[in-house]
C-alpha cells in the first residue's frame, strides 16, 4: 500500500522507473520493513489509588492481572482530575470494578 503522490504533471520519468524496478527486485528478494514493536512502558499509578491498592486485600494482585492499557486507563481515570472530591468518588467507583474483573471501558 506504498504509494507517490506527484503535485505536478512533470515529473522524472527515470527516477520514477527506477523506483519500480527497486521495488520489483525487493518483492522478488521478498524484503519487508518490519514495524519496531513497542516497549511496554511501566504504569505509574497515583499515590491515591496505590494507597487503596494496598490497603485492601488482594486487590493489588487483582489490579496487576489486567493488561497495561486498562491499568493505564485506571491511573489516568484518577490522575486526570483536580478535586480531591471527584477522586475519592471515582476511586470507590473502580474499586469493585477491579476487583470483579471488569475493565473502565468494559
Amino acid at each position: 500500500m506504498r504509494h507517490w503522490k506527484f503535485k505536478s504533471n512533470t515529473f522524472d520519468k527515470a527516477t520514477v522507473l527506477a523506483y519500480m524496478n527497486e521495488a520489483i527486485e525487493n518483492q522478488k528478494k521478498e524484503l519487508r520493513i518490519m514495524p519496531e514493536k513497542s516497549k511496554t512502558v511501566k504504569v505509574e499509578i497515583p499515590d491515591l489509588l496505590r494507597s487503596e491498592l494496598e490497603k485492601i486485600p488482594n486487590l493489588m494482585e487483582a489490579f496487576n492481572v489486567f493488561l497495561h492499557y486498562k491499568q493505564r486507563n485506571f491511573c489516568e481515570y484518577i490522575a486526570n482530575v483536580k478535586q480531591i472530591k471527584t477522586k475519592l468518588a471515582r476511586l470507590t467507583k473502580i474499586i469493585p470494578m477491579i476487583n470483579q474483573d471488569v475493565g473502565l471501558n468494559d
